[in-house]
């Protein structure tokens, strides 16, 4: 992988959307009138939140990352109330790899990227929704109500 996310594959450059090599084949839903959506699996090595956001930012789960806990960092007041214990902590254990994301990023990545983000359930629902205020192509991910995420594309 080289620094912008890219792999190489024989001669072929393989970008951000199709660097998590072990997704699977999308499968059609129909969220009951909405855009049919396909889920496109996320590896579950607890950056999977971050996975699912920069499938639709067209960056890595590491930048995605680093732009959310800084973004956590910057604007404590906007998030503190979401974390239980010390928010310095928090922060500090969310910037390394494999710690899992969760509601205040999901917050934070509206804010970031600038877009509305949503979370559906495993029946196709709109469970939570960030950003509200922010129009044009939503974020969307798919939280499997236990311990996972992954992306939802037209």
């Amino acid at each position: 992988m080289d620094s912008k996310g890219f792999i190489m594959i024989g001669t072929l450059t393989v970008g951000v959307l199709l660097s998590m090599a072990i997704l699977e084949e999308p499968v059609p839903l129909n969220l009951g009138g909405s855009p049919k959506l396909e889920v496109v699996s996320c590896p579950g090595d607890g950056s999977c939140l971050f996975w699912a956001i920069g499938y639709h930012v067209m960056e890595n789960a590491h930048t995605v990352r680093g732009k959310i806990v800084n973004e956590l960092d910057l604007n404590r007041s906007k998030y503190e109330s979401f974390v239980t214990g010390s928010y310095n902590k928090y922060v500090r254990e969310m910037s390394m790899p494999g710690t899992w994301g969760d509601e205040p990023e999901l917050a934070a990545a509206a804010h970031v990227y600038r877009r509305r983000v949503e979370v559906y359930d495993m029946n196709k629902k709109i469970i939570s929704t960030y950003g509200t205020s922010f129009i044009g192509n939503p974020i969307r991910v798919r939280y499997n109500g236990s311990s996972h995420y992954d992306t939802l594309k037209y």
